[in-house]
């Protein structure tokens, strides 16, 4: 449990810090525009790229070092973060470029929380499953119910400079956390080697896997839909304000 609470406790605050840079984008955009639409494409090209990438996330987790994509996934989303950063505090900071950073960092930051997900298998014993899978879902729903109220709390003191500034922070101290420990990685048979190659039928065998088991497709559908109810929820206030207007 040692090396897993050490790499949690990085993937926890720079999971923090990114929901409150994204949260700081929204309300950016919103003062820039004035429309819930700008608010609402935020959080779609953002999100879009990483459902698209899950497809083949699964293959590339397990033929890539855990460790270095967890690493690689915080320094691309540390450098959208530094990129809109150095953009906004030269007033050039646009929406279409927020679009850009915020799809290519979701395809990294979805490998990313993958990989930290499925190496908790690997990292604690059986006995302790339900603890680490238990800390690991509560960076994701904390950081959705918890990192906004700061974001917003600090958004009138320092703006999205300062909550920027934060997350950097944030990304750097998951990358000390990350670097000294060693995450063990699965071991392929020679038959998966072989057959890498045949992306196509493993996604179809994928998916026909899910649909005939109920109970994956409810553990698949589920999260979605809660999620994406909760967006639609925290959009709310800003479209009622919009019909107010």
């Amino acid at each position: 449990m040692r090396t897993f609470l050490i790499i949690w406790l990085g993937q926890l605050v720079s999971t923090f810090g990114s929901r409150m840079t994204s949260f700081a984008i929204q309300i950016w955009a919103w003062e820039l525009t004035g429309q819930a639409t700008a608010l609402a494409l935020v959080g779609f090209f953002s999100t879009l790229p990483s459902i698209l990438v899950m497809f083949f996330a699964g293959m590339i987790i397990d033929r890539w070092n855990r460790k270095w994509l967890l690493i690689i996934g915080d320094a691309v989303a540390a450098l959208s973060t530094l990129t809109i950063l150095c953009l906004f505090l030269t007033h050039q900071l646009q929406l279409w470029q927020i679009y850009l950073l915020g799809a290519i960092a979701g395809i990294f930051v979805e490998i990313q929380t993958l990989a930290h997900s499925a190496s908790i298998s690997l990292l604690v014993p059986k006995s302790q499953y339900g603890r680490a899978s238990s800390l690991n879902a509560s960076i994701h729903y904390g950081a959705i119910i918890i990192a906004p109220a700061l974001a917003g709390a600090l958004y009138a003191k320092i703006g999205l400079a300062g909550i920027a500034m934060i997350d950097l922070i944030a990304f750097g101290i998951a990358l000390v956390t990350v670097l000294p420990v060693q995450i063990p990685q699965l071991a392929l048979s020679q038959n998966d080697h072989e057959t890498a190659a045949t992306i196509w039928h493993r996604l179809v065998f994928g998916f026909r896997y899910i649909v005939a088991r109920p109970g994956l497709r409810a553990i698949v559908v589920v999260p979605v839909l809660v999620s994406s109810r909760f967006r639609r929820r925290c959009l709310c206030p800003a479209d009622s304000g919009a019909h107010r207007k």
